[in-house]
């Protein structure tokens, strides 16, 4: 789902200018990519009262060792309902200018197989969906799965979410939950940071909307008609993707750039246009040292879209959101700290996958310390010493690095130690092992997990693997470093 910048308090760091930081887990599952879940997604888009309508099936493959005799799904948008509840950054008079209003999902109905299926909300904030099988799914045997639904996005700042002509559609239809040694992931949304763990699947997204709006996405636009009465059809796909996004306003002026086979795009609001050319140029870079250092980017498109969103930026499969203040800074180094670390997320957590709420250090310290990484390259080795400040190993914290979600009290102890602390961290490791070992063991660590989910022991296998045992026990004992 998910950087300098936190769903939720990913922003918060951000808007104060701080970098953040690394480790905890879960092991790398074996769903490979010839057992993808397959997402077909046909939405009605109404602008004029915010709400949507779709259709959506899923092809859904049970490669687990026993039959299964339910599926769980994820229904994010009803964390918007209440107040108390709703994911956002800051104070809810700065997330929603005109007052607190709901966002939802509504879940019309169900069939399984074609036959109606039996199906449950659960949850204290209604964001869990179970639904009952008539027949047990045996083991690598699939099933489709078909939901009908309605939503509506809340008028506010935040990350599903309306807001001055601009459209945020994030964790918007239900996704499936994993189901991993555990057993089916049910953590319901968080209020702080991000609770995203997903498997790869494939999308074909339809969407059905006014003829003057233009969206970016996860994926790329591979048809566009004209449907009648002032609305057009656009046909979004991705393969091998966590989870689909789309925004969407009337009021983006685009610009993109090749960068080898890379598209990039950049979706700029009205003010912004002028920056639209520096924009691409701190993606191209962004990606092209990535690329180099960690292991190519996988996909042949990258977008940037300016919204609303407060106190920061989000990251998502093959796109980033952008909150305005960035780009109205007279800091132009706050945009660029924005695009590097959203793109890192490309390779922390959209391509090497994990479970968030458990291990939030996984794609946050390694997202937030190649930011820095990106600085040193550009911009010299003292950029990489002011955001990686040695006086976070002093301050004493309940919390560890390698602690999950449930374990923090306050977003300021989770920002402190899983951004800052992670990070100092892992810049201890690479002056212990060396900058050519360190390297080696990211680049094994992308390539070795591409495509799947990972704990903390599948990345400490890695670093076992490439730098010895020594370094091991490093990881292992500064995770559960705690005041």
């Amino acid at each position: 789902m998910g950087g300098v910048i936190i769903n939720k308090l990913k922003r918060l760091l951000m808007l104060m200018m701080v970098t953040v930081f690394l480790v905890t887990g879960c092991s790398a599952n074996i769903f490979g990519l010839n057992n993808k879940n397959k997402y077909v997604l046909n939405a009605y888009y109404n602008l004029e009262d915010r709400s949507l309508f779709c259709s959506q099936k899923l092809t859904y493959k049970n490669t687990e060792d026993i039959p299964l005799e339910e599926i769980y799904f994820h229904i994010y948008p009803n964390a918007f309902l209440e107040e108390n509840t709703a994911p956002m950054i800051g104070e809810v008079s700065q997330n929603y200018p005109k007052g607190f209003n709901p966002g939802s999902l509504d879940i019309v109905s169900i069939w399984v197989e074609g036959e109606t299926a039996t199906w449950e909300i659960l949850g204290a904030d209604k964001t869990l969906l179970l639904v009952k099988l008539k027949r047990p799914l045996r083991v690598n045997k699939k099933v489709e799965v078909k939901i009908d639904f309605n939503e509506r996005l809340p008028e506010s700042k935040t990350d599903f979410g309306y807001y001055q002509g601009v459209a945020c559609f994030e964790n918007w239809y239900p996704i499936v939950c994993v189901y991993d040694n555990d057993g089916w992931d049910k953590n319901l949304s968080k209020k702080m940071g991000e609770v995203n763990y997903s498997e790869i699947s494939d999308y074909v997204v339809e969407i059905n909307l006014p003829q003057d709006q233009t969206v970016a996405s996860t994926g790329k636009c591979i048809n566009e008609e004209d449907s009648g009465s002032g609305r057009k059809k656009i046909t979004l796909k991705a393969d091998n993707v966590r989870d689909f996004t789309w925004i969407s306003s009337n009021r983006f002026t685009t610009f993109e750039k090749k960068s080898g086979n890379v598209l990039i795009k950049a979706y700029l609001l009205d003010d912004n246009t002028g920056m639209g050319e520096e924009t691409l140029n701190m993606g191209q870079r962004a990606i092209e040292f990535f690329s180099k250092t960690f292991g190519e980017y996988p996909y042949d498109t990258f977008n940037i879209a300016e919204t609303y969103l407060y106190g920061g930026a989000m990251e998502y499969p093959m796109l980033t959101s952008i909150g305005q203040e960035f780009f109205k800074s007279t800091d132009k180094k706050l945009l660029e700290s924005g695009v590097a670390h959203e793109i890192a997320h490309q390779w922390w957590y959209v391509v090497v996958g994990n479970n968030e709420y458990k291990n939030p250090w996984l794609d946050e310290s390694f997202a937030t310390y190649s930011e820095a990484m990106y600085f040193e390259k550009y911009y010299g080795k003292q950029e990489l010493n002011a955001r990686i400040n040695p006086k976070i190993a002093l301050i004493r914290f309940n919390n560890s690095i390698g602690d999950s979600m449930d374990k923090f009290d306050n977003a300021h102890d989770y920002s402190l130690v899983v951004y800052l602390k992670g990070a100092y961290m892992l810049n201890q490791f690479r002056q212990l092992v060396g900058d050519d070992k360190f390297i080696e063991t990211l680049s094994k660590y992308y390539n070795t997990y591409k495509f799947k989910n990972v704990d903390t022991e599948g990345f400490l296998k890695i670093v076992r693997l490439v730098c010895g045992s020594e370094a091991e026990r490093f990881f292992i004992l500064k995770l559960k470093e705690g005041g």
